[in-house]
């Protein structure tokens, strides 16, 4: 039989335990919410599409930024691989397509290439 002392303790413990979760919760969503405010738009939580068994989309929002950043890399280093691009801006080349796609789409940018050897040029 456990000693009145050691509940009273873990039942402390668990108490704290979930305390330090739910700050660690409010205070990365409140980084979040200054992010997005920073760069004047609104922020959401992630949508969760049955079909994709769990895993969650990028928003339409987080894609913005994210070409927003890319657009700025290409003028900063234009005729570069996507490689080095991905690479300064912190991401994985892969991550950087649909971005990429809608800056084609848009004419703001133009490709130059082939596959891996396709080179990304600013048109404004």
């Amino acid at each position: 039989m456990r000693k009145p002392g050691i509940d009273n303790l873990s039942m402390g413990i668990e108490e704290l335990v979930r305390e330090h979760i739910m700050a660690t919760r409010d205070a990365a969503e409140s980084a979040l919410r200054r992010a997005f405010s920073d760069a004047g738009l609104k922020w959401t939580t992630r949508v969760e599409d049955p079909a994709r068994r769990g895993s969650s989309r990028r928003l339409k929002v987080e894609l913005e930024v994210l070409s927003a950043r890319l657009l700025e890399a290409v003028h900063a280093r234009p005729g570069e691989t996507m490689s080095i691009l991905a690479a300064e801006m912190g991401a994985k080349p892969r991550a950087l397509l649909r971005p990429m796609a809608w800056l084609k789409q848009t004419e703001k940018v133009k490709a130059v290439g082939h596959r891996n050897q396709t080179r990304y040029f600013p048109l404004t």
